[in-house]
């Protein structure tokens, strides 16, 4: 059974790591404030697929979903991400 853990132990400083910086240290990553974020829901089953896809073609599922979106623009007559978004 694991030991329990109280949440005050966890907040000392013995406790952290010795290789982790101080809180004060760690950075973030800048948001990327022209992109906001999107959420979609699939089946499991669907994410999976993709997944496996992009494993396939050696990309990421978020470049086939993007690539989704491109043909759904097209399908409706609009302009791709990179006519809309080019400066």
């Amino acid at each position: 059974m694991p030991k329990r853990v109280s949440l005050e132990s966890l907040t000392r400083a013995e406790t952290q790591p010795k290789t982790s910086p101080p809180l004060d240290v760690v950075k973030e990553e800048p948001r990327r404030k022209d992109r906001p974020h999107t959420t979609i829901y699939l089946d499991r089953r669907v994410m999976k697929v993709i997944r496996q896809t992009a494993a396939d073609i050696e990309v990421k599922p978020h470049d086939l979903l993007i690539q989704g979106v491109d043909l759904m623009l097209a399908h409706h007559g609009r302009p791709s991400i990179a006519e809309i978004t080019k400066g």
